[in-house]
């Protein structure tokens, strides 16, 4: 009981401090920071526990760091959202999306809250509403890489040998979003089929298909790690 007394007032006290004037932390103190709120989700991760102790805690830091350590904004929401779709608080998790700043890229924002919305409906078994959405997010993914106009760009990115030069490309992890979605859709050996053709007939970078798309293909839905 006291635990539970204690945290809600570091919320309140958090709450506070971010409408009010505060100071912004120095960069190594954040980085150190972002460690101990990474560890403390590793180690969550990792126990395999459904203890939510360490999570809070990690959010209490999070929130701390949006309020004081703007410079590395949208890594630490992102590492909030992770940790809101461990605990399967959905509702939480879309009311923070909602709320961001313009810091935040309005594309990602647009995806996040797609993406979240579709989670919570799965997790009420509402698939129609859930497969609405992620048709949704994949309409702004094809808008976002021009692919509804210009497929060329896209393609010439993937025609690069170099996996770092495909990297430099601002919009590389939006492509391996665009086939996640759709394999959420279509099917996980649809999706291979057409990469491993397209890989052929277009000479697209194999080891990126392999190690990025397909690799990220199998990730859990209900599981949000970042994209």
């Amino acid at each position: 009981m006291k635990d539970n007394r204690y945290l809600t007032i570091l919320v309140l006290l958090l709450i506070s401090s971010c409408s009010q004037n505060y100071q912004q932390y120095d960069k190594e103190k954040c980085e150190q920071m972002f460690i101990e709120t990474s560890k403390k989700y590793e180690d969550y991760y990792f126990s395999h526990s459904t203890n939510y102790q360490k999570l809070d805690s990690s959010l209490l830091l999070i929130d701390t760091m949006l309020c004081r350590c703007k410079y590395n904004y949208i890594n630490i929401t992102i590492s909030k959202l992770m940790i809101l779709s461990e605990k399967k608080d959905y509702k939480t998790a879309i009311k923070f999306i909602k709320s961001l700043d313009n810091d935040f890229p309005i594309y990602w924002q647009s995806i996040y809250l797609k993406r979240f919305e579709a989670m919570q409906a799965q997790e009420i078994h509402y698939i129609s509403k859930k497969n609405k959405l992620i048709k949704k997010i994949i309409l702004d993914i094809e808008e976002y890489l021009t692919l509804s106009s210009n497929s060329n760009i896209v393609d010439s990115v993937l025609k690069l040998q170099n996996i770092e030069d495909i990297k430099k490309f601002d919009k590389h992890v939006a492509i391996i979003q665009y086939y996640y979605y759709r394999c959420q859709l279509e099917g996980n050996s649809v999706i291979n089929y057409e990469l491993d053709s397209l890989q052929k007939t277009k000479n697209w970078n194999k080891e990126f298909i392999d190690t990025f798309i397909k690799v990220w293909l199998k990730q859990d839905f209900m599981e949000f790690l970042g994209t």
